[in-house]
């Protein structure tokens, strides 16, 4: 368990690890998470994961294994995401955290939301390690080896150099998996959800194929 301080002000030394995937709405609601914890986080962008299918089937990928942690904003927008979301995953593992309603706007905002509450981006430090903690989450008991880095990404051609760019996006389809996955999270989620096969031949089925390497 990660050293927690329920204070706004002090430099955390270790993050909060969670293996559930974490879905949130913006991707300032992500900046904010990922300073306090160590998981895989994904904006789903709103309204507009309606659709995106490629998303929709990472939730439900997710939430038949280590569990999908929902954390939209609580106001009308993100019950509704939220509500979205829960039906689109049913019958798996979804946990529900909810922020208090607080009157107030972000920093960063020129006006507050309509209902004038204060979204999860806004939420205290405590606040979101207080509501974290009151989760009943299940400890991932999965024994999966983390067979990817970004050094055999590297090996691969994934990534830092010419065309990798390009590669990634074929990969990210071969495997439908979000186009908008950061080179960081993809590794997460491969990790997580896909096995070393499964990688392997999607490497090899890409345009110019790929190394053969063994994990």
């Amino acid at each position: 368990m990660a050293n927690l301080y329920p204070t706004d002000d002090v430099y955390f030394m270790n993050k909060l690890h969670i293996s559930q995937l974490i879905v949130v709405e913006g991707k300032y609601d992500k900046i904010h998470l990922e300073s306090i914890v160590d998981a895989l986080i994904i904006a789903c962008s709103g309204f507009s994961v309606y659709k995106n299918h490629d998303f929709l089937r990472l939730l439900r990928d997710f939430s038949a294994g280590p569990g999908v942690i929902i954390a939209t904003d609580s106001d009308h927008a993100g019950f509704q995401i939220r509500r979205y979301l829960r039906d689109a995953a049913s019958g798996g593992k979804i946990y529900n955290l909810y922020i208090p309603d607080i009157v107030g706007k972000e920093k960063r905002k020129v006006h507050g939301s309509k209902e004038g509450k204060l979204g999860l981006e806004g939420m205290p430090v405590s606040v979101l390690l207080e509501t974290l903690l009151s989760l009943d989450l299940e400890e991932d008991s999965s024994e999966r080896r983390q067979f990817l880095t970004k050094n055999d990404m590297l090996d691969d051609g994934l990534v830092a150099g010419t065309g990798s760019a390009a590669r990634r996006k074929q990969l990210k389809k071969a495997l439908n998996l979000p186009e908008n996955l950061s080179t960081d999270a993809f590794i997460k989620v491969v990790n997580a959800s896909i096995t070393p096969e499964e990688y392997r031949a999607a490497v090899l089925s890409l345009a110019d194929g790929g190394a053969e390497r063994r994990f």
